[in-house]
């Protein structure tokens, strides 16, 4: 697999997520410096870039974090790059990637450039898992067409709507096992298994449509709670969908 970033000098790339605002500061395809802060909190990312060296920095970002996070983290590039920051959308092609949505737009800015980097990095088919707040299960054909893909809730989101919606569960930690056999492992392990099964049928699917098994690459900030179901082979990628944006910012998106 491909794991090149465009060299192309110092970027600050960001994705507002439902829980945590991911950032990177990148110098030439290098990561120099990650983090994340809640989504809540975004004025929170003042502490984190405060040593370093932004001013005049190119700035890409996503959200679906709505209008409010999106102002808010403008108004913190501006004040530390003297920079506008230059937010990236769903569109029908970007970097050799082709979308098939039935309203291309109105695809999630988020799962679009996790598949722009999924692209960049092989072009195998691909079944790109994002498991944050949601999980997003999404196939990329070899030839770079987005199928279409699986939204489901995050499995602490499974957790607390068991614990919600019915009386006498509660969402107390509990571990995954084969044969649970009491109620926090059994709802622990169901919704681990809810999750590894979307993912197995989506690559079911795109191996039956492809003829090759594909590879499965894995982000977000619950994946090391998936990384044991996950089929063999399954590569986890801390920013894909950062590295997403970086590959946009050399494609036509941005011209």
């Amino acid at each position: 697999m491909r794991d090149g970033l465009p060299k192309v000098g110092a970027r600050l790339v960001l994705d507002a997520g439902n829980t945590r605002v991911k950032w990177a500061f990148v110098n030439d395809g290098v990561f120099v410096a990650s983090g994340a802060v809640p989504t809540q909190d975004p004025d929170a990312l003042a502490a984190r870039w405060g040593d370093l060296p932004l001013q005049g920095t190119r700035t890409l970002a996503c959200s679906v974090a709505g209008p409010a996070v999106r102002e808010r983290i403008g108004a913190l590039v501006a004040a530390h790059t003297a920079t506008e920051v230059v937010w990236f959308a769903s569109t029908e092609r970007c970097a050799g990637v082709y979308n098939r949505y039935d309203r291309p737009t109105q695809l999630g800015a988020d799962r679009w450039a996790a598949m722009v980097g999924a692209r960049a990095r092989t072009d195998d088919p691909v079944v790109v898992v994002n498991a944050g707040t949601a999980i997003t299960v999404d196939a990329l054909a070899s030839t770079g067409e987005f199928l279409g893909g699986l939204i489901l809730p995050g499995v602490g989101v499974m957790l607390d709507a068991l614990a919600q919606r019915t009386a006498g569960l509660q969402s107390a930690p509990g571990r995954v096992s084969e044969f649970p056999r009491n109620t926090a492992d059994a709802m622990t392990s169901g919704a681990f298994d809810a999750a590894a099964g979307a993912v197995a049928r989506m690559v079911g699917r795109l191996a039956a449509r492809e003829g090759t098994t594909p590879r499965v690459l894995l982000s977000g900030g619950s994946a090391p709670t998936l990384v044991p179901g996950m089929p063999e082979g399954a590569l986890r990628v801390e920013h894909l969908v950062l590295e997403g944006l970086l590959v946009a910012d050399v494609s036509e998106v941005f011209r």
